[in-house]
């Protein structure tokens, strides 16, 4: 039953129901022993007094004290040695009233004899441990908050009973004295042990609970026939113990009720509104997000800040290769007078709120895996444990990779690492209800999966959690590739290679899952003598700044819909064994993802051995050794590759120079920004583009939608021959050129007006000046003081 409804079922109990014949005969029963100090009621009727005798009793009331010493619970009565002549015993439990067990609060718990009234309680408190005992101790709060569902029970069993009985009657076995008294008289107090003996077998089999839909009211269904003996003698004794716990907590009823009618609740009575099974809802600590987690237990305890509420449960999430259950917890420190339950820090899930938690879930669903998307949000990190422990946001406003298998691996030592731990069992804990391998959480279970994914943003180009509803599709760019300015025999050739790698890299992985399938086909790549090498596509670019090598990279990977993996050499290190652990790392990854990897200036991994360099030589070795085995796309740039070592020359599948930039390339460069910031070239056509405050993006990059025809293609408009002008500046390349553009549309935007050349030729002027300064200063010996290593800034050794 799920907690909303749970709390209505309690506001509907009737704690003033009238009390039948037995229930009073109970009730005077416990007031003359339990509470001899209380009067018993004054319209006593005579078999209400009669009922009072040891042999009419049908359970016993003792009070116990703690023992520190012994560690027991103690009583002053005497014990009767016939326990089994009562169906239970209530025990008023005490603590000592010392600081040592301050925060205890005392209860009473009822130790079950009759074994009717067991195989029946196993049936609905299926969560407590306690009622799997040979001799069950159990709290009483336990029983009234399965209330509703005790009381089901007793329904079931009752039409049970009354149907045999018309059974009975319709067989005239009622009316024979002599034969229905053997099987269908309902056995004397006194014979409480034997008729339990006798109905123990068949009674646990009788009902059997649907499990299947947690959180809603278990479907009763009868097994195995019993007999009417059995039956009667189990509504007996249930009825006993639910009228008695119904008069137990009658005042706790009352008062509940109208508390819950205006949504407040008391401290003490905080017990009473969270049931075991039902769920919980709190707020991450991580995210900030609502979190629903099943509640297991929820007990009071003292803190060091003072007596709390304690709740622990589990919940939901992709591990990588499976859904599991990990366990939570949450506190509801004391508070004085009475709370909006929906203000607590951990409150009962609603309906509304279900809703809301079972829609992120199910996207939540759609992310387990690899999933390569667009996202705008904050990325969270868990950085330290402990006193040290600390959560850091970044701004994460781009693409994304949601894969929660890499970042275990990538991320061993972060705080949140002890939920992957499977020795020590903290994440994915026994459960039969936990979903199998490949499965996908019920729809009821839905709303236990959390806020955050985790994952890899390529903006940032960090490892951490994603927030789950900030997730789109991307839209990939289907012109990024013309944008590049190269010879279009390279962009030919560069375009097939990588495609075919593609197509391979997906045969291979269609081999490795299904290879039946693959020996059918009877065109096959060329394979290496040797299995097992990668056969993956390494390729080198090399020249000046500014020519296009990062961006041949960012278009083959716009070409792919792949994700574009960089690293640096910062990254990966110069250590020989550091480098190879990470370098294996960045090719696993990239390759699960079918990402295209760019390791950026890679000059320092591939430079010339020496005899001298013992840690160049050792890096060099590795890069050799490690690339031999890839079989993704890799993009490696390089300034110098006059000083690449030779043993990487036959590694490398293709190598592309990129010339320096002549003024025809340069023309081509400026118009593409240009239009990209909503300047048109007059006398030149091209395709309308959609204007966003002045910028008009082309129509195919991943944050623009489709252009519409109703906006104009351009702000402004600059002469071709300004273009040529601008062209015919040999001291700007690819970079500086894209530099120049947005620093004059952020100047433009400042002043509220469209880009034109004025703004242009503002920046342009501002940078020329500043490579004539830079050039003079060097030339002029500036930079050559000592420990700067400005001259020999081509080496990372010097």
């Amino acid at each position: 039953m799920d907690s909303s409804r749970l709390l209505d079922s309690r506001i509907a109990l009737v704690a003033g129901t009238a009390l039948t014949t037995a229930a009073a005969c109970f009730a005077s029963s416990y007031f003359a022993r339990g509470a001899s100090n209380t009067s018993a009621p004054a319209n006593e009727s005579k078999s209400d007094e009669e009922d009072k005798d040891e042999d009419g009793k049908r359970y016993e009331t003792k009070k116990e004290y703690y023992s520190p010493v012994t560690g027991t619970w103690e009583t002053r009565d005497e014990d009767d040695d016939d326990k089994t002549k009562f169906l239970f015993v209530v025990k008023h439990r005490s603590w000592p009233k010392s600081q040592d067990y301050a925060g205890h609060e005392d209860y009473t718990a009822l130790e079950i004899a009759s074994q009717p009234l067991i195989d029946l309680l196993r049936l609905v408190l299926k969560e407590v441990e306690d009622i799997f005992e040979d001799e069950p101790s159990l709290d009483s709060q336990d029983l009234f908050l399965h209330l509703p569902e005790l009381k089901e029970l007793l329904k079931t069993k009752k039409e049970q009973k009354e149907r045999l009985e018309k059974e009975a009657e319709a067989k005239g076995e009622k009316g024979d004295e002599g034969e229905s008294k053997g099987e269908h008289e309902v056995k004397p107090d006194s014979d409480i042990k034997e008729a339990s003996e006798e109905s123990s077998e068949a009674s646990t089999s009788a009902l059997t609970t649907d499990d299947k839909d947690e959180g809603k009211e278990e479907d009763l269904k009868l097994t195995p026939p019993q007999t009417l003996e059995e039956v009667t003698t189990e509504v007996e004794h249930f009825t006993v113990l639910l009228e008695y716990i119904e008069e137990l907590f009658a005042p706790v009823q009352s008062k509940l009720d109208r508390l819950l009618k205006e949504g407040n609740i008391s401290f003490n009575l905080l017990w009473a509104i969270f049931t075991p099974e039902s769920h919980v809802v709190v707020t991450d600590e991580i995210s900030g997000e609502k979190q629903a987690f099943k509640l297991k237990n929820c007990s009071y305890h003292m803190s060091r800040d003072g007596p709390v509420f304690e709740l622990s449960g589990t919940k939901i999430l992709w591990n990588g290769t499976r859904y599991a259950r990990t366990w939570t917890d949450a506190t509801i420190p004391k508070f004085k007078g009475m709370r909006k339950i929906s203000s607590l820090s951990a409150h009962p899930l609603g309906d509304k709120m279900r809703d809301e938690l079972t829609a992120r879930g199910r996207t939540y669903c759609d992310l387990a895996g690899v999933r390569f998307l667009d996202y705008s949000g904050v990325l969270i990190q868990v950085i330290g444990t402990g006193m040290d422990r600390r959560i850091v946001k970044l701004r994460a406003e781009g693409r994304a990779v949601v894969d929660t298998k890499s970042y275990r691996r990538m991320n061993p030592s972060r705080a949140s690492q002890s939920m992957w731990d499977d020795e020590e069992d903290d994440f994915d804990f026994e459960d039969g209800s936990a979903p199998a391998v490949g499965d996908v959480p019920a729809d009821e279970e839905l709303c236990l999966l959390g806020p955050t994914v985790y994952g890899f943003s390529l903006v940032c180009r960090e490892w951490g959690e994603l927030m789950v509803h900030l997730f789109k599709p991307i839209k990939f760019s289907s012109t990024a590739y013309d944008h590049l300015v190269l010879d279009q025999d390279y962009k030919d050739l560069v375009r097939s290679l990588v495609q075919q790698n593609s197509t391979l890299s997906k045969a291979r992985a269609a081999e490795r899952n299904a290879p039946e399938v693959s020996k059918s086909k009877t065109t096959k790549p060329l394979e290496d003598v040797i299995g097992g090498k990668g056969g993956g596509l390494i390729a080198v670019l090399h020249g000046r700044p500014g020519v296009g090598k990062t961006l041949t990279a960012e278009a083959v990977s716009e070409l792919l819909e792949a994700p574009l993996y960089s690293v640096t050499a910062g990254e990966l290190g110069v250590q020989a064994d550091q480098l190879e652990k990470r370098l294996r790392d960045a090719l696993d990854v990239a390759q699960s993802w079918g990402a295209v990897l760019l390791i950026d200036e890679a000059d320092v991994f591939l430079e010339q051995r020496s005899l001298h360099d013992v840690t160049r030589n050792s890096m060099v070795s590795v890069f050799l050794r490690v690339l031999e085995y890839h079989s993704g796309v890799l993009f490696l740039t390089t300034n110098r590759i006059r000083t690449v070592d030779e043993a990487f020359l036959s590694r490398f599948s293709i190598a592309i120079t990129y010339p320096d930039l002549d003024k025809a390339k340069r023309r081509t460069i400026w118009a593409s920004f240009l239009r990209l910031a909503g300047v048109g070239i007059e006398g030149e056509t091209v395709p309308k583009k959609k204007l966003t405050n002045g910028l008009a993006t082309p129509d195919s990059t991943p944050s623009s939608p489709e252009p519409t025809e109703a906006q104009p293609a351009f702000s402004s408009t600059v002469s071709a021959r300004y273009l040529d002008r601008l062209a015919s500046k040999a001291g700007f390349n690819g970079r500086s050129i894209k530099n120049v553009v947005r620093t004059a549309q952020a100047l433009a935007m400042s002043k509220n007006s469209p880009l034109t050349s004025v703004e242009i030729d503002v920046v342009v002027k501002t940078s020329e000046k500043f490579a004539e300064d830079f050039k003079e200063a060097d030339e002029a010996g500036v930079y050559d003081a000592s420990g700067e290593g400005w001259k020999d800034r081509t080496s990372v050794y010097n």
